[in-house]
C-alpha cells in the first residue's frame, strides 16, 4: 500500500526499517531475499524484531577487596548501565566496563567515607563532554576527582586542589594517583607523570560515590571500569600496582 514502513526499537535481534511512501514507480524495501521471477515477490527469512530492549543495569558495584566497601544505586533512573542493547558495555580497548550514560546522573553510592590516599582509576575520558564530570564524589563539595572543560583532571580534597595538565582523551585511560599528605601528590596517566599547575596538596581523598559529585552535580558521561582506593601512600609500589593492574587491561 501506500503506508510507511516504520519498525524501530533498539534491542538484542532488533533494528530500524524505514522507507519513503511506496510509488507507483514500485518502491520496495526488502532484505534476506529471495527474489521470485516476477520481480516483485519476496522471501523474507531470518527477520526478528523485538520490542524488548535488553538493557542491563548496576544496582551493585561489588567491592572485591573483600572489605565489603560495595556501591549500591537502589533508584533505576539513576543506575548505570552494563548491558545495551543486549550486548555487554566495553571501553575503548574492548574490556568490559560500566556506562556512566552522558546527558544525565548515573551514580553508584556507598554508607560510610573511603579515605584515599592512593587510587587506581581505569575509565575512557570521552572528549565530546563540554563540562565537568566527576570520577569520584564526596557528600559535600570539599572533595573529589573529575574532569574539568579543558580535558584536564583535578583532585580536590579538604579544600586544597591539584590540576594536572593534558591528559588522554578519547582512549582508555589508567590513572595512578597518589598524595603523601604534607607536600607530594602526583599523578601518572598511563603510566606518564603529568604536571600540577596548582601548589597545593590535597591531604587525602575521601570518596561516597562514582560518577558523580555532591548533589549529583558534574555527572561523569562515559565509561569506568576499574576503581581501586588504598588508604596509604603507596607511591614506593607504584610501578608494581600499575603494571599488575595494566596487565588486565593492556591499555599502554
Amino acid at each position: 500500500s501506500g503506508s510507511s514502513i516504520t519498525i524501530q526499537k533498539n534491542g538484542f535481534y532488533s533494528g530500524k526499517l524505514a522507507s519513503a511512501n511506496l510509488t507507483d514507480t514500485g518502491t520496495r524495501l526488502a532484505f534476506l531475499t529471495n527474489q521470485t521471477t516476477d520481480g516483485y515477490t519476496f522471501t523474507i527469512s531470518n527477520l526478528r524484531y523485538s520490542r524488548i530492549a535488553r538493557d542491563g543495569f548496576v544496582e551493585t558495584w561489588y567491592d572485591q577487596s573483600g572489605n565489603g566497601e560495595d556501591m549500591t544505586q537502589g533508584t533505576a533512573g539513576n543506575q548505570p548501565s552494563i548491558v545495551v542493547n543486549g550486548g555487554q558495555v566495553k571501553d575503548y580497548n574492548g574490556n568490559n566496563s560500566i556506562d556512566f550514560v552522558s546527558g544525565s546522573t548515573r551514580v553508584l553510592d556507598k554508607s560510610g567515607t573511603t579515605t584515599a590516599k592512593t587510587c587506581i582509576v581505569v575509565l575512557d575520558e570521552d572528549s565530546s563532554g563540554s563540562a565537568e564530570r566527576a570520577i569520584l564524589g564526596f557528600s559535600d563539595s570539599t572533595s573529589f576527582m573529575r574532569l574539568d572543560t579543558g580535558s584536564d583532571l583535578e583532585v580536590k580534597a579538604g579544600g586544597v586542589s591539584a590540576n594536572y595538565r593534558a591528559v588522554p582523551t578519547d582512549v582508555t585511560s589508567l590513572y595512578f594517583w597518589y598524595t603523601n599528605g604534607t607536600d607530594e601528590d602526583k599523578l601518572f596517566a598511563n603510566n606518564v607523570e603529568e604536571g600540577d599547575t596548582l601548589s597545593g596538596t590535597p591531604p587525602n581523598l575521601p570518596f561516597t560515590r562514582i560518577g558523580a559529585r555532591n548533589s549529583d552535580s558534574d555527572p561523569y558521561n562515559s565509561r569506568i571500569t576499574e576503581v581501586i582506593a588504598f588508604a596509604e601512600d603507596l607511591s614506593a609500589d607504584r610501578t608494581v600496582l600499575q603494571d599488575d593492574v595494566n596487565n588486565n587491561y593492556n591499555i599502554f
